[in-house]
């Protein structure tokens, strides 16, 4: 990628990562179709983590100008749908973040059927954990273990573990599961996500820093209420609440709203804690 993600300062690394583009474009011309998912790849995570979900999914459908400077001779042969199979992926990442987990799946699987022979073999991964992230949200636990167990026995083999340390709370409580089964060959490689950086572990109960706006947005992120239902049962705009979502889920370490209320139940900043 043009640039290497943390998620940890989303704006920043958003603004770096329009100026490396800038300077590939002046560089090289319309963009290679390859760089230029990668580049939307990388936006799409990052304007997710700032809560921009509607912007997110601009991005995920190709109305960037990474995207719009692909040549004919560079773009690959969508499929029946008219979607690059990687668009595919991206508009379910960020079906999940809207909560459309339906949504979500039905991209997923319309990925994992189109890119078999087309895509990189780490695509693959982050379709399986999503589609883990998915049934976990759904309820279907087993279907999620079954989805992870597959996702970590092929990031075993090339070492991948950015899609886990995206995964946030949910991912890691399923990846304790896995770790409490009998032993199987990728062990070693379990552990060694669930001692990764990306997410505090289990243990990590030191509660953030949230502003009384931060924790009055917070209380709704339970509820079905949407971002703008939200700004006017506080009388606010619906950019604020954007805002303060995007400042509580950096602040929790996550990237979804379901990840939110999970990790804030975990801290008991929210009722119903588990």
């Amino acid at each position: 990628p043009l640039v290497a993600l943390t998620l940890r300062r989303p704006a920043t690394e958003l603004r770096r990562l329009d100026a490396a583009a800038e300077v590939a474009r002046a560089r090289l011309g319309p963009l290679p179709a390859w760089l230029a998912l990668d580049c939307d790849d990388a936006r799409v995570r990052l304007l997710l983590a700032l809560g921009l979900d509607e912007e997110a999914e601009a991005v995920a459908g190709g109305e960037t100008l990474a995207a719009a400077s692909l040549t004919p001779r560079d773009a690959p042969a969508p499929p029946a749908d008219g979607a690059v199979p990687e668009r595919l992926l991206l508009r379910s990442r960020v079906a999940l973040a809207r909560e459309d987990l339906v949504g979500a799946r039905q991209l997923a699987e319309a990925f994992l059927a189109a890119a078999p022979a087309a895509v990189a073999p780490a695509r693959l991964l982050e379709a399986m954990v999503l589609q883990a992230r998915v049934a976990y949200e759904l309820g279907t636990v087993w279907e999620a273990l079954e989805w992870l167990e597959r996702a970590v026995a092929a990031a075993a083999e090339e070492g991948w573990r950015r899609p886990f340390a995206e995964g946030g709370p949910p991912l890691r409580a399923l990846l304790r599961v896995l770790a409490r089964r009998g032993p199987w060959p990728p062990r070693g490689f379990l552990a060694e996500l669930l001692e990764e950086p990306g997410t505090a572990p289990a243990g990590d109960r030191r509660e953030p820093a949230l502003s009384a706006r931060e924790r009055a947005v917070l209380r709704y992120l339970p509820s079905p209420l949407s971002k703008r239902e939200i700004a006017g049962e506080l009388g606010v705009s619906a950019n604020t609440v954007k805002t303060h979502v995007s400042a509580i889920y950096r602040k929790l370490r996550v990237g979804s709203r379901p990840e939110a209320v999970l990790r804030a139940r975990e801290l008991g900043l929210l009722g119903g804690g588990l």
